[in-house]
């Protein structure tokens, strides 16, 4: 079972969620409030608000969720699952940064 299944992957994986989590938490601070470029996460008056935050956590908890389940039956996944997290968490750490400059 998974949770029998130990190794660097699964622990790398624990690190990536964590830190996508992290950088998920600075980027809807950094967003609050402001006015929103992407038009499914505006709120009426066309600022991020509770909407935004709403989706944006669904998505990155829908994601970690699936790569859960997935490594669950493909332990050796961990690895690529943590890989696509990082990826994910340096794209956003980006968007934190010119969030923060404007």
């Amino acid at each position: 079972t998974y949770a029998a299944e130990g190794g660097k992957g699964k622990k790398l994986w624990k690190i990536s969620a964590a830190i996508l989590g992290a950088v998920t938490i600075a980027d809807v601070q950094s967003s609050m409030g402001r006015r929103e470029m992407t038009p499914w996460l505006r709120s009426a008056d066309g600022r991020f608000q509770g909407r935004g935050v709403s989706i944006k956590s669904a998505i990155v908890g829908g994601a970690l969720l699936g790569q859960y389940f997935m490594m669950r039956n493909h332990p050796q996944a961990a690895g690529w699952a943590a890989g696509t997290n990082f990826a994910a968490a340096a794209a956003t750490g980006a968007v934190v940064a010119r969030n923060h400059m404007r």
